[in-house]
Parts: C-alpha cells; structure tokens; sequence
C-alpha cells in the first residue's frame, strides 16, 4: 500500500504499481484489493482489467455477477479478445504491439504477473461454481481458455436462461450493413460510365472461425460517358445505362484486428443487370437490359464506435464480363472498383 500513497502523476504509472501490488495479496483480502482498485479507478477511471478484477471479486464474496455480465460483453470483451490473440504471437511481435497500445490495453502488459494471478484465482474459483452459471463462464473466460468458454456458452440448453449466452446471441445475430460511395468504371469500360453512386444493403450472418456471409444488393446510378450498342433483333441500337443493379453474396475473414480496428478479406459473386433505354417493341413499359455475373474481390477496414456497431470502408475490385450477355454488340470493357463508406449495426 505505500507505493500507492506516493504522488501519482499519471494512469500508466498508477496501473504499474497497482499491479505490482495486487499479486502479492491473497483473495481473502478483500477489503485491501477493494482500498486499490479504488485509488486505480479514481485515476483510470474504468477499464477492463479493472471490470475483470472486479467481477472475480464479486463472485469470490458468493455475489451475482448476472447484472454485470451484459456490460462486461458489450463494452470490453473485445478488448480481451484481442489481448489474448496478441499473446499468441511470437518474435516479440506481441511485446512491439503492447508498446504502441499500451492506452488501449490499460497499461497492463501481456503475460504480465498480474495476468498470471488473475488466471491462478479464476482457476481455483471456476471448481466452485456451477456450470452453467455466468459466474463459471467468467472463471473459464479468464482463465484464458476463450475457446473453451465459448464452447460453453454453446452447450447451455435453451432451456437455460443465462446473461452470458443471451447478450452473445444477441451480439451474433443478424446485422444490416448499410452503405455508399463511388463505382469507378477502369480500363475499357471508362470510355462508356463516368464514376457513379452506388448505394448498398446487406443483411450478415455469423459463420463459425469468425466468417461472415453477406446477401445483399447495390445499386449504381450510372452517368454515362459514351453510348453503347445493344443487338435488338439483328440491328444495332444506340443505348445508355440508367441504373446497374447487383444481388449476390460476400464472405468476409477477418486477418488483422487492432484496437479497435479490423481488416478484413472480402470477396463474393453475384448477378447484375444494367437497364437501358431501350425499349422492347413487344412491351411498351419494358426495355432491354444487359444481364450477367458480378465477381468482387477486396478487403473491409471496420471500425467499431461502440457495442456492435462498426464503420467500415470498403475497397473491392469489381470482373463484370458484360460480353457475356447476347445483346452486347461491342466490347465496352468488363473491370471498375468499388469504395464504399458504410454502418454495421
């Protein structure tokens, strides 16, 4: 206790001494580990260790962690999620990637002996607990057995009603990606559009590793450059796109994750269709359109604001072979790029 009586300028300080402290002292002394991490908030303010600390606390005095099990998930599980996959890296990549988050990980280092004792108390309180209590869960989680809580959490019958699961499900379910920026027509297929505005919705679906599926449509509200031909019962006529408009489905793996930030792959195929102004002499209110696939290949940059919700910016290099389609009468190119600003939630 006296290093924390000495002034204190900083968090990063007061964090170091703190957890110098805490792991020479036993659980039991509940009132000296209360008396530190008050004098560690009133500097920090909260932060996930501190809510780590204080859960293992609550449930080593036999309290009801439920009511704060939802805040823990909400608002720091990612942060101990991305700690405990920067442990796993090796050539000291982890020590270089601690020092330039050091804020975003509250001043606590990886592997450090204040992680060490928090994992030694979760062990010893997680075999007093009952299963499928959230209180067992958080000894599981912080033990650092991630995977193995998540297994947990997914073998809790429905019949169950647990926080933990609930708040999980909730956070796993479907999203909307809603989102707008530019296509940009390349190569031969610039001399026919100018860059246009497309405009996006998605629904998400959560895959097992941490995929995610897609399904959804753009619209691209094309601004013609040049006219095109279309072949309209063996005659050419002059065309101009209005919309081009694409269903399909995306898969997305996450490869990087920093902070706050991941990046992800993205890649997906689908089916789009130009509509021109081209009339069908059959149907008055009909015209001809130019129909064929849509592959994409690029990568997503997400950004989480708070809870699930994420602004993302996405880059995706766009094969459209329209030459594929029986009414093109001339090569107008096949390639643009995509760069969309978007909203998961």
């Amino acid at each position: 206790m006296q290093k924390l009586t000495k002034p204190i300028t900083n968090c990063e300080t007061i964090t170091t001494n703190t957890i110098a402290i805490l792991p020479t002292l036993s659980f039991e002394k509940i009132d000296s580990i209360q008396k530190i991490i008050g004098i560690w908030e009133n500097y920090c303010g909260k932060n996930e260790a501190i809510a780590r600390l204080k859960i293992l606390l609550m449930i080593s005095k036999q309290e009801n962690v439920d009511s704060i099990t939802k805040q823990y998930l909400d608002n720091y599980m990612y942060i101990f999620e991305s700690r405990n996959y920067y442990k796993t890296l090796k050539n000291n990549e982890d020590i270089e990637l601690y020092n330039q988050s050091k804020d975003f990980f509250n001043y606590v280092p990886f592997n450090s002996n204040f992680e060490l004792w928090i994992k030694t108390n979760s062990n010893n309180l997680k075999s007093k607990q009952q299963k499928h209590s959230n209180a067992y869960l958080f000894c599981l989680l912080f033990s650092d057995s991630l995977k193995a809580f998540y297994k947990a959490v997914n073998s809790i019958p429905y019949d169950v009603d647990n926080y933990a699961k609930n708040t999980i499900n909730e956070n796993n379910v479907s999203n909307l990606n809603i989102k707008t920026g530019l296509w940009i027509p390349t190569g031969k297929l610039a001399n026919t559009f100018d860059p246009s505005l497309q405009l996006g919705f998605c629904l998400e679906y959560p895959l097992p590793k941490k995929l995610r599926l897609e399904i959804g449509f753009n619209i691209v509200a094309l601004t013609n450059n040049n006219n095109f031909d279309i072949n309209v019962e063996n005659q050419n006529q002059s065309a101009k796109g209005s919309t081009y408009t694409v269903f399909g489905a995306y898969l997305a793996k996450p490869i990087i994750k920093y902070r706050r930030l991941e990046v992800e792959s993205y890649s997906g195929i689908g089916y789009g269709s130009i509509s021109t102004n081209v009339k069908k002499p059959s149907k008055e209110n009909e015209n001809y359109s130019i129909c064929t696939a849509n592959f994409s290949i690029g990568t997503n940059l997400n950004y989480k604001v708070f809870n699930n919700k994420m602004l993302t910016l996405n880059l995706l290099y766009n094969f459209i072979p329209y030459e594929w389609d029986k009414y093109i009468s001339n090569n107008i190119g096949n390639q643009a790029i995509s760069i969309l600003l978007g909203l998961r939630f």
